[in-house]
């Protein structure tokens, strides 16, 4: 491109000097050379066209998680509604919390996905099936109660490095974690790409029914020890995973002697 601009600059300077020099003008010279400016000008035009249309295929090019990667906002991150839920009767809707639809429990069989990085916004106690997909996001919990009380509900992470982070719940004593799992019945799996994050003094997961922990998992804790607490009641299968702390499980009561590590 910029060998064909120097190439205009002298074709330019030609015709100058032939006007100021010369006792004649050779017309139909110039008008070669006029021909031929235009056609730089144009070829010129289109480079930078295509240049453009190149930049805007590259930006559209990436996802929403590799524009974090680069700094770059956009609408799947700052969404108002990045909460959708998909429910029994195969409606769906939108939320800006989680808790904005469950109205603190849930009762009903859903299907919750992240379209962006969301909080819960309250407690959430689920009662039905759930299937929560983090879609590669992060849902804050902060001290609210994510609690699965229903049967065959799973949280997993259709794209990588989707993460529940949380201080976990300020409740009462023993069920004051980020991930709860309690009830007659109930079950839960959590699936590879998915990372608990406690950020304070609480475990990241207590269960006291079914869970299942498949490889690709990772709890972690950053102040303290413990990152899983079983309870009574609870049977726990560990199928991989990273744990950034200890597991240890309580055979009643809370006396340090009733804890054991495992």
């Amino acid at each position: 491109m910029k060998n064909r601009r120097m190439n205009v600059k002298r074709m330019m300077a030609m015709v100058l000097a032939v006007l100021m020099l010369a006792d004649t003008v050779d017309i139909p010279a110039l008008t070669v050379q006029a021909a031929d400016y235009k056609s730089a000008e144009t070829v010129v035009a289109a480079e930078q066209e295509a240049v453009s249309e190149e930049n805007a295929a590259a930006m559209a090019a990436i996802s929403a998680n590799d524009a974090a990667t680069y700094g770059i906002a956009t609408l799947a991150d700052t969404t108002e509604t990045p909460v959708q839920v998909k429910k029994s009767d195969g409606t769906v809707e939108n939320y800006a919390t989680i808790c904005d639809f469950t109205g603190g429990n849930c009762w009903t069989n859903c299907e919750i996905t992240l379209n962006g990085n969301a909080s819960l916004g309250g407690n959430c106690f689920f009662h039905g099936t759930v299937t929560l997909d983090l879609n590669g996001y992060t849902l804050k919990t902060e001290e609210y109660a994510l609690s699965f009380e229903g049967s065959n509900s799973v949280v997993k992470s259709s794209k990588s490095d989707g993460k529940i982070t949380g201080v976990g719940y300020d409740g009462w004593q023993g069920y004051n974690d980020v991930l709860h799992v309690e009830g007659s019945g109930a079950s839960c799996t959590i699936k590879s790409g998915v990372t608990i994050e406690a950020t304070e003094y609480k475990p990241a997961v207590y269960a006291c029914a079914s869970l299942i922990i498949e490889e690709g998992v990772t709890l972690r804790r950053t102040n303290g020890n413990e990152v899983l607490r079983v309870r009574p009641g609870g049977n726990v299968t560990i199928n991989g995973g990273t744990f950034q702390g200890k597991v240890y499980r309580i055979s009643g009561g809370y006396p340090a002697d009733q804890r054991r590590y495992l």
